[in-house]
């Protein structure tokens, strides 16, 4: 995925075209389903889907907004800065997956505190 996006700023043809939307494709179907079993990993049984779809809709949000930023970009700056948002978000998104510490998948439900009568 972030292989596609350093190579926006050359694509100056529509084989080129072709060949870095075939990088995306690859590597959003990679990216997607990994980032969603990570997240459903990490999320106990019981917030699974609560997490679940505030993940969605962030890439929802994520979706509706970026097109605008990279129109904004590409509008000021031309086609050589075209892929510089997405590439900037797909490294940080590498660099927190790299830096962040991990722990391991919690699976177990909380208990609800028993009062002692």
């Amino acid at each position: 995925l972030i292989s596609g996006f350093a190579f926006v700023p050359f694509v100056h043809s529509i084989g080129a075209m072709a060949g870095v939307m075939v990088l995306f494709a690859f590597g959003q179907s990679l990216a997607n389903s990994g980032i969603t079993a990570m997240i459903s990993n990490h999320a106990n049984e019981r917030d699974q889907g609560t997490v679940l779809g505030v993940s969605s809709s962030l890439d929802s949000a994520a979706g509706i907004t970026s097109p605008l930023l990279s129109t904004g970009i590409f509008s000021r700056y031309g086609s050589g800065y075209a892929g510089a948002e997405p590439l900037a978000f797909a490294v940080l998104g590498l660099l927190i997956g790299i830096f962040i510490p991990h722990r391991a998948p919690n699976h177990e439900p909380k208990e609800a505190a028993v009062a002692d009568a």
